[in-house]
């Protein structure tokens, strides 16, 4: 129910998709990696901003003892949060977030469009110990 984490898609890219979890670390020249869907490399910064924001946000409802992150996600955790750091939103995706942000009063801070208020966030060890499990 909160629009910061929908993902809008052609069906042709959902087809692609599938089932196969998703995989956001960079590598330029494979689409799918082990069973794995890897997206378009233009695209990595913004599913990943989606997905880091949705792991923090609803960490208590994912219970993450039951459903810790995966060992490449915490071995990952710094490059995704750097691909994010280095790739900053664009206009579309802060005009969607101040968008949620008027009509439901949240939003998702790696939109923000200061990039202190988005690095702060990337940097906090709440959002660390709460998306990754990382301190």
């Amino acid at each position: 129910r909160d629009p910061n984490g929908w993902v809008v898609a052609a069906q042709k890219a959902n087809s692609a998709r599938g089932n196969s979890p998703l995989t956001l670390w960079p590598r330029i020249n494979q689409s799918i990696a082990l069973g794995h869907y890897r997206p378009p490399f233009e695209e990595r910064a913004r599913l990943a901003r989606k997905w880091l924001y949705m792991r923090y946000t609803y960490s208590d409802e994912l219970d993450l003892e039951t459903h810790p992150p995966s060992k490449a996600q915490v071995v990952k955790a710094a490059l995704i949060a750097a691909w994010v750091r280095n790739n900053p939103p664009d206009e579309t995706e802060m005009d969607m977030n101040d968008a949620v942000h008027a009509e439901l009063g949240w939003s998702n801070p790696l939109l923000d469009r200061d990039e202190a208020v988005r690095n702060q966030f990337l940097d906090s060890s709440e959002f660390r110990t709460r998306a990754f499990r990382v301190r």
